[in-house]
């Protein structure tokens, strides 16, 4: 199965999760999307509902890295749209 990511790029469905945590390390040390970056990819992606901290903020205000903000939308993604999370897996790794 085939899947055509932000820029059209051909991309084979991989594990989501093991994804996540490579983008998880991406992230690390300031490097990939901001959180308002990683906000619109997750939207057009349509995984909003599965954002723990939408702006790096949780529920009570907390803060929240883009690390575990990505695995655990991947993981949310592997439950319930596959597609969608390589399709943010794409959009994170176009800046």
């Amino acid at each position: 199965m085939q899947f055509a990511g932000c820029g059209g790029t051909e991309v084979a469905i991989v594990d989501l999760i093991e994804l996540g945590a490579v983008l998880g390390a991406f992230f690390e040390d300031g490097a990939g999307p901001s959180h308002d970056q990683l906000d619109q990819a997750v939207a057009r992606a349509g995984l909003v509902a599965g954002d723990p901290a939408p702006g790096g903020r949780g529920t009570r205000g907390e803060p929240l890295g883009k690390t575990k903000r990505i695995r655990t939308v991947m993981v949310y993604a592997t439950d319930h749209d596959a597609s969608a999370g390589l399709k943010l897996g794409v959009c994170c790794t176009d800046w």
